[in-house]
């Protein structure tokens, strides 16, 4: 993705980097790295064209790492 096409942090409004795409049950999971202050930004992503990314926070957040930890152990065994 282009610089100028990438999120910007919610700390401090720079440009993230992509750090990570995980496939999280029906969804795709993008967590993207500021370099300037460090903040991470997780992003529910759907597989519909056009369909706004979500910007992950509180309960759903939780949910959907909870989700991610469960298939990477299960993968891993």
């Amino acid at each position: 993705m282009c610089k100028d096409k990438r999120p910007r942090c919610t700390r401090c409004g720079s440009r993230t980097g992509l750090a990570r795409v995980s496939p999280v049950q029906s969804i795709e999971l993008r967590i993207y790295e500021c370099s300037s202050c460090g903040q991470t930004d997780c992003y529910e992503v759907t597989a519909e064209p056009g369909a706004p990314w979500i910007l992950l926070t509180g309960e759903r957040l939780t949910e959907i790492l909870s989700a991610w930890k469960r298939s990477n152990k299960e993968e891993g065994q």
